[in-house]
């Protein structure tokens, strides 16, 4: 029989495509090494330690699996208040995994006056639906070794909240569905078309190729996955089948208003047809003695660049990066671009996206930044995201800066280079990395001075 494992499921419910490639995918195809998932897998095992100890849990040690879950057994059987990375099997279903806590309740199992919950450990913030099947997935397993399946379970975020999730019988035969059909995909049976931009490393660029092979509805602009699976339940697969939908037909799928109808069968046709669509041309740019174009670069609730490049009227670009000397040096970095800013006039700050006035003023909360040079950032901002975003739609995936910038014709420098990498290059502390960090915040920003400069050409 084959195994499922909770991962199994998890991935069955976030990314099918990632649980196929796992069992049935070339090793070869895998992504490069990354920093960041590196990172964030030390980052979630410091989470894990940190929760457990606050707990007073203590992980088993084990070099079988087999003999982890007879100590598991044995520690059951003693009424063992909490096991710390338990593993666990169901051989009647072929099901295993390793529950990060169990602890002991009391009540009546076939241990005596006692049972055992789940407590699973997430490093996310926001617990997700694939977070409560994988939970659910445990105590199925738990019900069957102590003969008494409880009715609730934890999940505990990123932040050490613990919510308690209710488990019924609705849930467990979703549960068992999706262990068979995650069975399936184990086994080789073909997957569905990969959604674009969702597949997590190390399966993002194999994910990604499927899907533009496909051409798949993820690719057109607002489509989500959400709204990938009820446009196919239509049988509407590839963007060619979505651009010829009228408006008036689409705003019968749930949640998609007038505008988002018109912008996702505009953004269709535009790779259909790979040529630009115009949806209106009223916009423009503020004339300004300065301009600038910024980037912030953040990791761990922090940011730690503020980068841009200063363009003034005869005079060629130039960059200045405002980098964090550490973790602990925000504010430092902060008030350098204050002073900055302060000695500057009649300038705009131009920016792709809402990263950066929400960053702003959740700096500025923090560091009690004077109110006049709130004022004289926050009114001068202007986000160029917003003029795609309610004016033309391109031949491109997605509305981001960088696929934007890549059809104008701009390239990064360093390919292996993104913004996760670089959160992981600045933590590192390695100079080198550091560097690399910077070198990629400074092409975003002539980036977006390419893209402003381009879409002059759109306006009316």
């Amino acid at each position: 029989m084959v195994i499922v494992t909770a991962s199994d499921v998890k991935n069955y419910f976030k990314d099918p495509f990632e649980l196929w490639a796992n069992h049935n995918a070339d090793k070869k195809l895998k992504d490069p090494k990354s920093d960041y998932f590196e990172l964030l897998t030390n980052k979630g095992n410091e989470h894990e330690a940190q929760v457990l100890h606050q707990y007073n849990a203590v992980p088993l040690e084990f070099d079988d699996y087999d003999k982890g879950y007879k100590l598991v057994l044995d520690l059951m059987k003693k009424g063992e208040r909490k096991i710390a990375n338990a593993p666990v099997s169901y051989p009647d279903l072929g099901l295993s995994g390793k529950v990060d806590l169990l602890e002991r309740v009391p009540g009546k199992s076939k241990f005596g006056d006692y049972y055992y919950v789940v407590k699973e450990i997430k490093l996310a913030k926001s617990i997700k639906h694939y977070h409560k099947m994988q939970a659910a997935f445990y105590n199925f397993i738990i019900g069957k070794i102590q003969e008494f399946t409880p009715k609730y379970y934890y999940l505990i975020n990123g932040a050490g909240e613990s919510t308690l999730c209710d488990y019924d019988g609705g849930l467990e035969k979703l549960l068992l569905s999706s262990v068979e059909g995650a069975r399936k995909l184990i086994s080789g049976e073909e997957v569905a078309s990969a959604t674009y931009g969702v597949t997590d490393y190390p399966w993002s660029n194999l994910a990604n190729t499927f899907a533009i092979k496909a051409h798949d509805v993820s690719l057109v602009d607002r489509v989500s996955s959400a709204l990938k699976r009820e446009l196919n339940n239509l049988g509407i697969k590839s963007y060619e089948e979505l651009s010829k939908l009228s408006v008036e037909e689409l705003v019968k799928v749930k949640g998609v208003g007038n505008f988002t109808a018109l912008k996702i069968i505009r953004s269709a046709e535009s790779l259909v047809k790979q040529k630009p669509l115009i949806i209106d041309t009223d916009f423009s740019f503020p004339r300004r003695t300065v301009e600038l174009f910024l980037d912030f670069e953040g990791v761990q609730n922090m940011d730690y660049l503020i980068g841009l490049v200063e363009r003034r009227e005869f005079s060629e670009a130039k960059y200045i990066p405002f980098l964090a000397d550490d973790l602990s040096s925000e504010g430092e970095m902060l008030n350098k671009f204050l002073h900055y800013i302060n000695g500057l006039n009649d300038f705009v700050i131009y920016h792709y996206g809402s990263y950066e006035r929400k960053h702003f003023q959740k700096l500025f909360e923090l560091y009690n930044t004077q109110e006049h040079l709130r004022s004289k950032i926050l009114n001068n901002l202007y986000d160029l995201h917003r003029v795609v975003d309610k004016h033309i739609v391109f031949p491109i995936y997605g509305t981001g800066l960088k696929p934007l910038a890549k059809y104008f014709k701009f390239n990064w420098r360093h390919k292996e280079v993104n913004a996760m990498e670089s959160s992981a290059y600045f933590v590192s502390g390695d100079s080198k990395k550091i560097k690399l960090a910077v070198d990629y915040n400074e092409d975003d920003c002539f980036a977006t001075i390419v893209v402003k400069d381009n879409l002059l050409s759109f306006t009316s």
